[in-house]
């Protein structure tokens, strides 16, 4: 019989590496999902327009 001590380490362990597999296969999910709601607000509503990225170090301080 295991002792308590044993079991509980093992048990973390393994409930860890569930965790892990299950938040990448959750990202992999929001991924998937994402792209296909990005698919269908294109279709309905038009293209994004994409607009420039601005350097905080250019901007005009107030």
């Amino acid at each position: 019989m295991m002792r308590q001590d044993i079991l509980l380490f093992y048990s973390g362990i393994l409930l860890s590496g569930l965790s892990l597999l299950f938040g990448m296969v959750m990202l992999v999910v929001l991924r998937i999902k994402r792209r296909q709601l990005d698919q269908k607000l294109d279709s309905e509503y038009g293209e994004r327009e994409k607009r420039p990225r601005k350097n905080p170090a250019e901007q005009e301080s107030v």
